[in-house]
């Protein structure tokens, strides 16, 4: 029997090519996975995660009423929920894939939201995802403010949708920082620094919050221990 020490050759080179992708690919994952633990660590544990930043007119306000609207017409048929949160509950209802906006909100995170989280805090983009986008309503006959506290979620932001109140915005305890924001201007930050919506005095302020979440299931033990 004739062995073709030629195609044997090529079929070993050809094995240890596999072999050495497959170490590669767990030694990438592993890394991956090991900077999704840091960062976990790092904004739960160590407390860095004090960076912020507005993005000035992330959106137009044309489109912040069309929200506004599309909210108010979604609330008259389903009511404004206050108790979808359990510890912080606001006058709120979920912008899901149903609404009409979702897919340009859903866009901005994955583009300029997630491009501005990535310069604060060195993160990988693909492994930001939304938990959930909501309209909330601050209302002189409601709610008017919601006290200190932490967001289950690793990363958040605030779009300011109208003005015509007096009052609100957001103050981060740990620096006294307040930060008001302009129609259609956009609040990034950690939702592990402790924040709070302030009170309004006067008319009704309307934001588009939204959670994000960071490593999935790896940071899950994290939201769950600390919020």
């Amino acid at each position: 029997m004739e062995i073709n020490l030629s195609s044997i050759s090529y079929f070993i080179i050809f094995l240890l090519i596999i072999l050495l992708l497959l170490i590669l690919a767990v030694k990438f994952h592993y890394i991956a996975i090991s900077d999704i633990y840091n960062m976990c660590e790092n904004l739960y544990v160590k407390n860095k995660n004090k960076k912020y930043v507005v993005i000035k007119n992330l959106v137009t306000p044309k489109f912040c009423k069309r929200l506004i609207n599309s909210g108010e017409l979604y609330a008259n048929k389903h009511m404004w929920q206050t108790d979808r949160h359990d510890s912080y509950p606001t006058t709120d209802n979920e912008v899901t894939d149903e609404w009409r906006e979702y897919k340009h909100l859903k866009k901005l995170v994955q583009t300029k939201i997630s491009s501005a989280i990535h310069k604060m805090y060195k993160i990988n983009k693909k492994h930001l995802k939304i938990i959930e986008l909501f309209l909330v309503k601050y209302d002189m006959s409601g709610q008017k403010q919601l006290r200190y506290h932490r967001d289950g979620s690793e990363f958040s932001f605030v779009i300011g949708l109208n003005d015509g109140f007096e009052g609100g915005g957001t103050t981060f305890k740990c620096n006294g920082d307040t930060i008001v924001l302009g129609v259609g201007d956009c609040l990034i930050f950690s939702g592990q620094n402790k924040h709070k919506g302030n009170k309004i005095t006067s008319g009704q302020r309307y934001i588009l919050a939204g959670f994000l979440e960071y490593g999935g299931a790896h940071c899950e033990s994290y939201r769950l221990l600390y919020n």
